[in-house]
């Protein structure tokens, strides 16, 4: 989202207020022109632009699987230290693609970043999106797991209200965050697989 900042600093009279939350807030109640949501949703009341997409893996540092050795099988997560995101609605249901499983563990953390700092800390393994991971992953120091039990993908959209009532500055804003993501291959679909063939440091 801060990128798009980049992309409007050429209007000068465009003034940008940013609110950041993990809940669901109700755009219009709350006089919101947008906002960003990654999930496959649907809403009669609002107008939703797909910019991309958000793919998830479970994901350790190298030190813990070096301490703990690595996982092949969604099933060999019950024997790992593996960490839950609280604010989930089903946060210890790992999804995996044909392969759900109830995961159980020490660690329960109410955010991403949280999740991320323990995971490079090497405390244990966790489910999040692969974009909040990629510098970690480039840098070899935390590996994606599990490449042939893939996880949902989850789609990253702007809501708005309905088209006539959005205002020239909203549209202004809402194309240059689409520009922002676009530039983002780690928001494209296939990302992860690509990193994969390419053979990035702690990908396979």
């Amino acid at each position: 989202m801060v990128v798009g900042f980049l992309h409007v600093q050429r209007y000068p009279h465009l003034n940008v207020e940013l609110h950041l939350s993990d809940k669901y807030v109700d755009l219009l109640a709350e006089r919101f022109d947008l906002a960003v949501r990654v999930s496959n949703l649907k809403s009669n009341m609002l107008i939703a632009r797909q910019v991309g997409v958000s793919e998830r893996a479970v994901f350790a540092s190298t030190e813990y699987l070096e301490r703990h050795g690595e996982p092949h099988t969604p099933q060999d997560l019950m024997n790992h230290e593996c960490i839950l995101n609280t604010r989930l609605p089903n946060g210890g249901l790992w999804p995996f693609v044909g392969n759900e499983i109830n995961i159980t563990g020490r660690y329960r953390l109410n955010n991403h970043e949280a999740i991320v700092s323990a995971v490079c800390q090497g405390i244990g393994i966790g489910l999040a999106p692969v974009w909040i991971f990629e510098e970690y992953l480039r840098a070899g120091r935390v590996k994606a797991l599990l490449p042939c039990h893939p996880l949902p993908t989850a789609e990253v959209h702007l809501l708005y209200s309905v088209p006539r009532l959005v205002a020239k500055r909203t549209r202004i804003f809402m194309d240059a965050i689409a520009t922002a993501f676009a530039g983002k291959t780690c928001m494209q679909p296939g990302y992860l697989d690509r990193l994969r063939n390419s053979g990035a440091a702690q990908l396979e």
